[in-house]
């Protein structure tokens, strides 16, 4: 957990993509969860993960414009 965890970390700080590195995160700790994860399973997981994070980015972005719209 402390290496995914400082991968995630590291990859945060240098700028990459947050939703990727969150998806990523979460993904690792469900593989090492157990050994008979299959690789569907874990990269369906990641996918999943990832969409889910878009999701909330895209939501936050039209809060805020709807904010915006309700000052301007």
């Amino acid at each position: 957990m402390e290496e995914s965890y400082g991968k995630f970390i590291q990859a945060h700080l240098s700028g990459k993509d947050t939703n990727f590195c969150l998806a990523y995160f979460l993904t690792m700790e469900f593989a090492r969860s157990s050994t008979e994860k299959k690789h569907e399973e874990v990269v369906g997981l990641f996918k999943d993960s990832y969409r889910y994070f878009e999701t909330l980015d895209q939501k936050k972005i039209q809060s805020e414009a709807e904010v915006k719209a309700e000052k301007g």
